[in-house]
């Protein structure tokens, strides 16, 4: 906790961190081009003097402002609150500036005390909305608290400042004169100023104020539109509990805000509008009755003005069923609007009245009407009737003329209308046949004296022709036919007569098929007294029964014969001839096929058949499908077979049989081998043959002569071929593949020395081998397996080894020769010696090839920690046996007689 008794300056960049309390007695002034707290959500400042001032070139952004003790607090710039801003009892006038209260928690302004903002010109309370629940404004001024409620339509981010106006709203350029009719007054004492900074959520505005001091007011009022004072809709009012004021709070949520002006107003009362009758018939008159008093009256029909003046009456006869009627009236420049009355005018009924007519002399006529509830008919003939659809049957020429209805609706309107009537005389028929006729000829019909006709007839029959036809009559149209004509006026007239079908002869037609090609066919037939035989190819007859000879398949089909009878009527038979097909099947064998096998010899046909097979070395069998076991080359040749169907047709076919011998294989290889060399295979060859080749690692060949090259000692094994000849038949033989391990051995990598050293050179093997080297003129041995090299030239070396078996591989190294210099010497100037195995020891490249190298190292006092002659890559950054100190030593490096000396620091790095 920190008290301050004096003004408080911040300035040239100055910070505050403050976690805990601040009692502040005197102004807070921020110069520091900064907003003073870098505390974020911590952190308490208490204004704690009298009439204390915030102020400075800099917003400040307090935490938790709180305003206490005595006096008025000032802004005299815009103040920022993240936390929470505590008005306790004390007034915080922002002037033109605004407070910012930057914490959406509905508890982040507190004024407990009726503590409140005061502010001029766009200057009051800020506070960022982001919940839909009732965000407090106690904002005011001396001697007006008046603070002001807000709640959004949606919990989104909404920034919403607030000002109370001590003053007529006129002289803020908001003019109370500027109002809509129905607004009487504005208050013209405050009002608020609602800006939204941020966010376009609508809202509901609640107003605090004091009935006993502001007046009675029934209504917000919002400058806007126009823009003028408009009334906000429909509100609720009632006495706060907390603050103990008079509020309204409008009901609608308001989302305009581009003016910021909301105020307490008045809105006229609404007047009563009476009719005579609400409830009329088309045409009555209806006098209207607004309330007396005022000095002009408006009298409006669906919203069109209709009578203006002093009159507070308006009278009507051409009302409509659904039309509104409403008035207005004024006085003292307000605009009162009157109730509406809605009119319910019922229509006079429409008299609808039809009939059938014109009607035909002995028919019915029907009238009928429309448009009431109840009815009143009168006619030709003294007719009367009050039903609403009348039938007057079996009507004649008197019953023409005028009817009259009169109809009456339920509401007891009545109207009349009339229908004339036209009843028109039955027409004269004549009508013939041309029966009798037989059974599937066709009926002749033919009728006179209308314009159009309907026949109706046994069997069924109806038509709309006048003469109409009947093809292909049979027994069932035997009997009485009626038609119906109609006149040019549509009266009709009936008239019968009989139609006689005679039975067709009962027509038989038979054959004695089926038979085979070759035999006689005998047509019969019967049922009449002449015959007419037709059929196939162009055959014709007039015997009853004729005779079909020799026939073949072409002569199979339909035969028809027309028979006709005593009287003259005709009727028609047919029958089928049959002719039995050849026997036309096949012979099969399932050959060619190997010796000693079994040949299948098939024939097609039905099992119930019967079969007769011939064939080679007398070959013999009755049944359908023989086989020739334990097969011999004397076996192959024709085999013959006779098929007898079922009908007895007989026919014979021919299949051949090819019994084969089996191939005979020779098969060679050029084994044994060594490993790296080409095994060649071989067998009998023979081009109509094909071959299979199988052997170790998966090996596998078509061809006769296959090779496996460059093989290891794994393709040793046994190998077999398969030779298949055109028959199917096969042979299998064998051949076994020796295969020698070839030489494993290695030589040592190409090297590099100096000019007139050595070098070993020589080849890592598994012994037992014998080594010839070339050239051998520079080497200590050219029959060993590691030699000494001293080439004069870089020189390459080749050594042929070969083991037991005789199997060899040749091999090669080459020795680089490089004169010897010190460019080649890189020396670091870095060591890590901490174990990890990386750059432990000072190892100098090539250090080697300098044999009279000597190294010395020193501390930073000239002390020596290292020697080595030569110098061997082994420092390690101990002296005496224990660690150096890390830090930078200085080493000296000589190489011998005409080399550069090396010299430089050298940095033991330990971490």
């Amino acid at each position: 906790m920190m008290s301050v008794h004096d003004e408080v300056v911040n300035y040239n960049g100055g910070e505050f961190h403050n976690t805990d309390t601040i009692y502040l007695f005197d102004d807070w002034t921020n110069n520091a081009g900064n907003e003073a707290f870098i505390s974020l959500g911590i952190g308490i400042v208490h204004l704690y003097g009298s009439d204390q001032r915030i102020k400075g070139s800099d917003i400040t952004r307090f935490y938790d402002l709180r305003l206490e003790q005595t006096g008025i607090k000032y802004g005299d710039l815009d103040v920022y609150v993240d936390g929470f801003l505590r008005l306790n009892d004390r007034r915080f006038h922002m002037d033109t500036n605004c407070v910012h209260v930057f914490n959406p928690q509905l508890i982040a302004v507190e004024n407990i005390g009726k503590g409140y903002v005061s502010a001029l010109g766009n200057g009051g309370l800020l506070r960022q909305l982001q919940n839909t629940q009732t965000y407090f404004y106690p904002v005011g001024w001396p001697n007006y608290y008046r603070p002001l409620e807000l709640t959004m339509s949606a919990a989104n981010l909404n920034q919403m400042k607030v000002r109370m106006a001590f003053a007529d709203a006129t002289n803020e350029g908001f003019d109370r004169d500027l109002r809509e009719p129905t607004l009487c007054e504005v208050n013209p004492t405050f009002y608020h100023q609602i800006h939204q900074i941020t966010g376009n959520d609508a809202a509901q505005i609640k107003i605090h104020y004091d009935e006993n001091i502001d007046g009675a007011w029934n209504t917000i009022a919002h400058f806007q539109n126009v823009p003028q004072w408009e009334d906000t809709g429909l509100e609720t009012s009632g006495i706060d509990p907390i603050t103990n004021l008079n509020f309204y709070q409008s009901i609608d949520f308001i989302s305009d805000f581009t003016y910021p002006a909301f105020a307490l107003g008045d809105s006229s009362d609404s007047l009563l509008l009476t009719a005579s009758d609400t409830v009329i018939c088309e045409g009555e008159t209806v006098i209207f009755t607004g309330e007396t008093g005022y000095n002009f009256y408006e009298f409006f029909v669906n919203g069109v003005s209709v009578q203006t003046g002093s009159n507070h009456t308006y009278t009507d006869s051409n009302l409509q069923n659904g039309d509104v009627i409403h008035f207005t009236a004024v006085a003292d420049e307000c605009i009162y609007f009157g109730t509406s009355v809605v009119m319910t005018v019922h229509p006079l009924p429409i008299a609808i009245a039809s009939s059938n007519s014109p009607v035909c002399e002995h028919g019915i006529l029907e009238l009928s009407a429309l448009g009431g509830t109840s009815y009143n008919w009168s006619g030709p003939a003294n007719f009367t009737s009050s039903e609403q659809n009348p039938i007057i049957n079996d009507v004649s020429l008197i019953h023409a003329g005028t009817y009259i209805v009169t109809v009456t609706d339920q509401n007891g309107c009545m109207d009349e209308t009339t229908i004339e009537v036209v009843i028109f005389p039955e027409p004269e028929i004549a009508m013939t046949s041309n029966s009798p006729i037989c059974d599937g000829d066709d009926i002749i019909l033919t009728a006179t004296g209308g314009v159009s006709y309907e026949w109706t007839g046994a069997g069924g029959f109806i038509s709309s022709e006048q003469n109409p036809i009947i093809q292909g009559a049979t027994l069932i149209h035997n009997g009485n036919y009626t038609v119906t004509i109609t006149d040019n006026n549509g009266c009709t007239h009936s008239s019968t007569l009989n139609v006689v079908v005679h039975t067709l002869p009962n027509a038989v037609a038979t054959n004695d098929s089926p038979v085979c090609i070759g035999n006689d066919i005998q047509l019969t037939a019967a049922g009449g007294l002449n015959y007419e035989w037709s059929g196939v190819g162009g055959f014709t007859s007039s015997e009853q029964n004729p005779i079909l000879e020799n026939v073949t398949l072409d002569v199979a089909g339909t035969y028809t014969v027309t028979v006709t009878d005593g009287n003259t009527c005709v009727a028609t038979a047919t029958t089928e001839v049959t002719i039995f097909p050849p026997v036309e099947e096949s012979a099969s064998n399932d050959s060619p096929t190997c010796i000693g096998e079994t040949v299948q010899i098939n024939a097609t046909g039905d099992p119930s058949w019967s079969y007769q097979w011939f064939g080679p070395s007398n070959f013999s069998e009755t049944i359908q499908n023989p086989s020739i076991n334990n097969a011999q080359l004397e076996n192959s040749g024709t085999y013959l077979v006779f098929i007898t169907d079922n009908n007895a047709c007989t026919a014979s076919y021919t299949t051949v049989v090819l019994v084969s011998d089996y191939p005979e294989l020779n098969t060679t290889e050029n084994t044994p081998l060594c490993e790296g060399e080409d095994v060649f295979l071989e067998t009998t060859y023979d081009p109509t043959w094909d071959y299979i080749w199988e052997g170790p690692l998966g090996f596998l060949d078509s061809v006769y002569n296959p090779t496996i090259e460059e093989v290891y000692i794994e393709n040793e094994g046994e190998y077999i071929v398969t030779a298949i000849n055109g028959s199917g038949c096969s042979t299998t033989d064998t051949v076994m593949v020796e295969i020698y391990e070839g030489v494993m051995a290695n030589i040592y990598g190409d090297t590099t020395i100096f000019e007139t050293t050595s070098t070993p050179i020589g080849v890592i093997d598994n012994g037992g081998y014998t080594y010839q080297w070339t050239p051998s003129e520079t080497l200590s041995c050219n029959d060993c397996p590691n030699p000494i090299a001293t080439p004069l030239i870089s020189t390459t070396y080749q050594v042929v080894v070969t083991n037991g078996d005789g199997c060899s591989t040749t091999l090669s190294v080459t020795v680089n020769v490089k004169e010897r210099t010190d460019e080649d010497l890189i020396v670091p100037n870095t060591i890590t010696p901490n174990g990890d195995g990386y750059n432990d020891t000072w190892v100098i490249p090539w250090i080697d090839r300098f044999s009279e190298s000597q190294v010395v190292i020193l501390n930073r006092w000239g002390d020596e920690v290292f020697s080595a002659s030569p110098y061997e890559n082994d420092f390690n950054g101990n002296f005496e046996g224990r660690p150096l100190p890390a830090g930078t030593y200085y080493y000296i490096l000589l190489l011998g007689e005409d080399f550069t000396t090396f010299k430089g620091p050298l940095t033991i790095l330990r971490e």
